[in-house]
């Protein structure tokens, strides 16, 4: 590109007038914002398939789930990562919509057509979670969206089609929430 025009403001940035290109800012300090992806100037550590869900882990990984891709486990310094796909262990779902680290070291997997699983970060074992059903057919529900643990240890489970639900770590029982009045459709 052409450079036409160069001048440094207050803060030290540098702007780059760039001949129809826009323009360049450089920032006088690096910025701790980084990019994980196909595009990245460093490393692609997430691979190239579409990201659908991100979400941070208690030892301060990153959990990646992808539209065809698996699950990517970045690590906390950020510079590598580990893949895990259906090839690799069983029972995980090809398109992740939905990824949560409870307080015992599993990590949910909600999907898209594949309902739901449960992987255990320590043995590596994965199994899909067979009690998020439908209610009014007993069918396993298919679209798993997300999760969130409370404080009494039970990791609630939003669905498009079953309703919410929830499974309690303690006492090792799932439970369908259909007595919540407050609850208006079955698509959370």
């Amino acid at each position: 590109a052409k450079v036409h025009s160069i001048t440094k403001d207050n803060q030290g940035n540098l702007w780059i007038a760039l001949y129809q290109h826009g323009a360049l800012m450089i920032p006088a300090h690096k910025s701790s914002f980084k990019y994980f992806g196909s595009h990245s100037l460093s490393q692609d550590i997430i691979g190239r398939c579409c990201v659908t869900t991100v979400k941070g882990g208690h030892n301060g990984n990153i959990y990646i789930g992808t539209d065809n891709d698996g699950i990517f486990i970045v690590s906390k310094d950020k510079n590598s990562s580990k893949h895990i796909t259906s090839e690799e262990i069983s029972n995980i779902p090809p398109i992740a919509i939905g990824i949560f680290e409870d307080s015992e070291n599993n990590l949910w997997i909600g999907s898209y057509g594949s309902g739901a699983s449960r992987l255990n970060l320590k043995t590596m074992k994965c199994e899909q979670v067979k009690d998020i059903v439908n209610e009014q057919n007993n069918e396993l529900v298919s679209n798993v969206y997300d999760f969130v643990e409370d404080s009494h240890k039970r990791v609630w489970i939003a669905t498009m089609g079953g309703g919410l639900q929830y499974y309690d770590l303690n006492k090792k029982e799932h439970h369908i929430c259909s007595q919540i009045n407050q609850i208006v459709n079955n698509w959370i």
